[in-house]
């Protein structure tokens, strides 16, 4: 296929038209093994490497066939979820994650599929990695997960059970991979090491690793003793907040620095300014003028400054925020340190 000519859009559209199509066949191809009892068909979409490196397979797949009541009757969103792509000469490598529904015999089926479709470098790779099938009572469950979280398993899983896995951590409602630490942990030790250390690890060294982590955005979690987690937020090695949480939510704040606040939820960098403002201040301001740089020069900078937001904290702890967009303040209103209070001015469009 020659692609001379091709707009940045038509390239996106034929890339996107490709991995549907990879998505699709093999979609097609495993329930037309499974419908038709037909195991080695299965077992045949799977990596080369899989099928090597798991000794378990064939008992995962007979697991599957015994659960799989099919045929196929329908599917609901049998479509490309995501994908990861790396190209160069030699190098292309194309990983299609999909998860989905059909219903069959009757049973409604949640299904999860991880793929290479293309591995230049290893053709043994390309195939099947991971094939997950859930029950209703199991996907509806808090602590229901998909094993690809874990990059390093691969095979067939069966999941009927709504129980929690000794394998996932629950923390703020979001599941994350766990790990076992043989250790007794509460808040204290935490205090005790911040208070006259900020790097990561040092803490690391102190009290052993994290229980689990979602390390794109530097969070790492620490279960205590009682099951509470102590997060623990990190960037450039240093920590730079700590709070304690459930399986369903923050709790409160463990550890922040003397630079840090908390407003409407989110932990930034605080500017201390000596003033006392109130809320009239900004009501009268916004009868003249909608410019942000010019209310920074009336009253000086915000307390905790974001892209869109500026706070300003008052006498009593709480804090007024301004929505700007473009320099140009769009809404006032009161905040405290979790969540917004009420709308004191909005913009009107006249």
């Amino acid at each position: 296929m020659s692609l001379t000519g091709c707009s940045r859009t038509d390239l996106l559209n034929l890339v996107a038209a490709r991995d549907s199509r990879y998505n699709q066949q093999m979609v097609d191809d495993l329930f037309l093994a499974l419908d038709n009892n037909h195991k080695e068909d299965l077992k045949s979409l799977f990596a080369i490497s899989v099928i090597d490196s798991n000794e378990n397979l064939d008992a995962q797949i007979d697991e599957l066939m015994e659960f799989y009541k099919g045929p196929k009757e329908s599917d609901e969103g049998v479509r490309l979820i995501s994908t990861s792509e790396h190209m160069g000469p030699g190098e292309d490598r194309l990983e299609i994650y999909n998860s989905f529904t059909v219903t069959a015999g009757g049973i409604k089926y949640h299904v999860s599929m991880k793929m290479i479709a293309i591995n230049e470098e290893n053709r043994d790779e390309e195939g099947l990695r991971m094939l997950e099938f859930a029950t209703e009572e199991a996907y509806e469950s808090k602590y229901f997960s998909w094993h690809f979280i874990d990059d390093d398993i691969h095979g067939v899983y069966v999941k009927t059970s709504p129980e929690k896995r000794n394998d996932v951590m629950v923390v703020e409602k979001r599941k994350v991979k766990y790990t076992p630490v043989n250790r007794t942990l509460t808040e204290t030790d935490f205090l005790k090491y911040v208070k006259n250390n900020d790097s990561f690890s040092g803490l690391i060294s102190t009290i052993g690793e994290a229980n689990a982590d979602w390390i794109n955005f530097g969070f790492y979690y620490f279960e205590l003793s009682n099951k509470l987690i102590v997060v623990c937020n990190v960037e450039d090695e240093k920590i730079k907040y700590l709070y304690v949480a459930n399986e369903d939510e923050e709790l409160y704040t463990l550890w922040i620095p003397d630079d840090m606040i908390k407003v409407h939820g989110s932990y930034n960098a605080y500017t201390f300014v000596d003033r006392e403002l109130t809320e009239d201040v900004f009501l009268s301001f916004v009868k003249t003028s909608r410019d942000l740089k010019e209310l920074h020069d009336k009253i000086g900078p915000p307390t905790v400054d974001t892209s869109f937001y500026s706070y300003y904290q008052l006498p009593d702890g709480s804090f007024i925020g301004c929505h700007h967009a473009g320099y140009k303040v769009k809404e006032i209103f009161i905040a405290d340190s979790e969540k917004r209070l009420n709308t004191i001015w909005k913009y009107e469009d006249k």
